[in-house]
């Protein structure tokens, strides 16, 4: 859904960068009247295409280029990931990383295709439009998830396999549910795990119930938290969850 939403949400910002930076090719004249650079910036603009002579056909395809390129580099990075925690500044640098590349994929495509009509004012203001309107629309969903999981909603159960080296991180779980994990089986062979949290939550003490339980239990995610990684036990684990999908 929010793939959908922000693609729809590219697909507004370039209406409203055309006439933005109609209003802005416009009014450049004004703007750059009395100072001491016009007519370097004259030229500069000009070079760019400084008036815009529309061209439909071009227009059209500049505009499917921008929605191929968004969907298929959010997809490819970060930026189509929610974070499990509320993190705001890792999701900002994504975003302004994700639209820096953009930016030159859309620069190269209009010398590369030829595409005249297409001012280079179009292409920062379209930039900068998309890359606002994505941008809220990304962190209000990180702050609306945030605020459901710590009521419960939208939840993944998860099977928690860990020795009493990491008790903390099974703690982190129960306690941070912004995080987007509920805690529903722990698989342990330490008498302190079991000890702390049989009270609450369901234990399983030998790795061949692990199985069983991702058969007859909903389990989301199976989450490996040990000092010493056993591979023979960590391969069992991987087809066991392989086995169930």
């Amino acid at each position: 859904i929010l793939d959908v939403v922000e693609l729809f949400a590219v697909l507004i910002s370039i209406p409203v960068s055309y006439y933005l930076s109609m209003f802005l090719l416009k009014h450049v004249d004004f703007f750059f009247y009395n100072a001491d650079f016009k007519f370097f910036i004259y030229r500069y603009f000009n070079y760019f295409n400084y008036s815009w002579k529309f061209n439909p056909g071009q227009f059209i395809f500049f505009s499917a280029l921008i929605l191929i390129s968004w969907y298929v580099l959010s997809q490819l990075t970060s930026m189509a990931m929610m974070p499990g925690k509320r993190r705001y500044l890792p999701t900002i640098i994504h975003f302004v990383r994700g639209n820096i590349f953009i930016l030159f994929i859309l620069f190269v495509s209009k010398y590369l295709f030829f595409l005249t009509s297409i001012p280079v004012v179009f292409i920062l203001t379209y930039v900068a439009v998309s890359f606002t309107i994505t941008l809220t629309i990304r962190l209000v969903t990180i702050y609306k998830l945030g605020i459901s999981r710590a009521c419960g909603f939208n939840l993944r159960n998860a099977l928690v396999i860990a020795d009493e080296d990491h008790m903390g991180i099974i703690d982190s779980l129960i306690g941070q549910k912004e995080w987007g994990y509920r805690v529903s089986a722990i698989s342990t062979e330490s008498e302190k795990v079991a000890g702390k949290y049989c009270s609450s939550i369901p234990l399983i003490k030998e790795i061949g119930e692990i199985k069983d339980a991702l058969e007859n239990r909903v389990i989301d995610e199976v989450l490996y938290c040990k000092r010493e990684n056993n591979i023979d036990e960590i391969q069992r684990l991987v087809k066991f969850c392989d086995e169930i999908g």
